[in-house]
């Protein structure tokens, strides 16, 4: 949230996180991995101030240390603000 509002009118917020694990990851099988729309929920943005430029969770192929190749998933936000913060309303870009 403060990165959010640190991003002035015209400016890009970007996050990419993991949203699935490589078979060679020391993480546990079964962890479970916020949706897009989940995570984009959490940070709370005024939908008036923001516009979406990609909201999704492309797959990629990744590298293992040991040359191995796997599918993974990451999540990205990519907004754009429109303005600058407005009141006090909260919610989802739509």
């Amino acid at each position: 949230r403060r990165a959010a509002a640190a991003v002035a009118p015209g400016g890009l917020f970007l996050t990419v996180a993991h949203a699935s694990v490589a078979p060679w990851s020391w993480a546990d099988a079964d962890t479970v991995f916020p949706t897009p729309e989940e995570e984009l929920n959490g940070i709370e943005f005024d939908p008036a101030d923001w516009t979406r430029v990609f909201v999704g969770a492309p797959e990629r192929e990744a590298i293992g240390p040991g040359g191995q190749t796997a599918i993974v998933t990451d999540t990205i936000i990519a907004l754009e603000r429109v303005r600058p913060m407005g009141g006090t309303s909260k919610g989802v870009v739509p």
